[in-house]
């Protein structure tokens, strides 16, 4: 089980560095791009995930 954290604590940090680089990319992109399509498909793939987790949260707990 010690083995494992060090190599879960990196693949975490990594994966949310990469988040944040690609997240605040594209969010600066669609700013600068408001009311285009780009802003519009950023702002879609955004949305989606979280609706369709809040949905799948919402139906286990019912």
């Amino acid at each position: 089980m010690g083995v494992r954290w060090p190599a879960t604590i990196t693949l975490a940090l990594t994966a949310w560095a990469m988040e944040v680089v690609i997240g605040v990319a594209l969010g600066l992109f669609a700013g600068l791009r408001q009311g285009r399509l780009f802003d519009r498909t950023v702002l879609a793939g955004t949305i989606s995930p979280r609706a369709s987790r809040c949905s799948c949260w919402a139906s286990r707990c019912s």
